[in-house]
């Protein structure tokens, strides 16, 4: 947990976000202790964008596991077919 936090708790330069009234705030300072809600911002930021690389990774993953089993058949057909050659070659 520690190592997550070391490497993902970067703070941007510029963090927007709402408070309680719904007004947008801007804000160029880096995350103070005593701003709950630029810290929660920036906590909701970085987690919808590892949510959204990990989805990435899992759709490629996906895809890529698809490639693999359509591979792997099409390499059984080809043992198949070099079987049955090697047999027609035998019987001749």
């Amino acid at each position: 947990e520690r190592h997550y936090l070391q490497n993902h708790s970067q703070v941007p330069a510029a963090t927007i976000y709402e408070d309680t009234n719904g007004s947008i705030k801007h804000s160029s300072k880096h995350t103070s202790a005593d701003d709950p809600l630029q810290e929660a911002a920036i906590w909701k930021q970085q987690f919808c964008g590892s949510e959204e690389s990990r989805m990435k990774l899992s759709s490629e993953l996906m895809q890529q596991r698809q490639r693999v089993g359509d591979l792997e058949e099409e390499l059984d057909l080809l043992h198949k077919q070099l079987h049955t050659t090697q047999m027609k070659v035998v019987e001749q």
